[in-house]
């Protein structure tokens, strides 16, 4: 089960652990309905075997996160990163660095471009590890009368699948 965090001592202690480790599974959930760029709705963490949950709506302030993810380390293992980027980009207050995007190296590899996270993992059949290891998450959020209103509340209506 992952640990939401919702208060700042927990950020700022998270953000203390990852200038130690040396790689991350990182993912975002993020609205996009009636604005140009994606309004971020949580921030999905793997951090030694553990899975994080960061609600910043809680803690519209994540400064603490910046330096971590604007640092080569630690590595920053995403699928299919491109608007996880746009919506980070506010956090971290520039570009993300030290990023490792499945997705870009399924295509390098001829896996295909555009390849989605669970066909790529089948395709492999468990050849790739750290795909496993870095905690990729299935969020399934249920959002009714439209997913603009529900932004505030996707935390607390989320059920967890996976992790390992």
């Amino acid at each position: 089960m992952a640990t939401i965090l919702t208060q700042a001592p927990a950020l700022a202690e998270l953000a203390e652990r990852l200038a130690q480790c040396d790689r991350i599974g990182l993912d975002t959930e993020f609205m996009r309905v009636r604005t140009f760029l994606p309004e971020l709705a949580l921030i999905q963490l793997r951090v030694d075997g553990e899975s994080l949950l960061v609600d910043p709506v809680a803690l519209p302030q994540l400064a603490p996160l910046s330096a971590p993810l604007r640092q080569d380390a630690p590595l920053k293992l995403m699928h299919s990163a491109s608007e996880d980027l746009l919506a980070l980009a506010p956090v971290a207050g520039g570009a993300l660095r030290g990023l490792f995007d499945t997705q870009v190296a399924a295509a390098f590899a001829g896996l295909g471009a555009g390849i989605g996270y669970q066909r790529l993992v089948q395709e492999m059949q468990g050849g790739i590890a750290f795909l496993h290891a870095c905690g990729r998450w299935q969020i399934v959020a249920r959002m009714q009368h439209g997913q603009h209103a529900q932004r505030r509340h996707l935390v607390h209506g989320v059920a967890l699948r996976g992790g390992q």
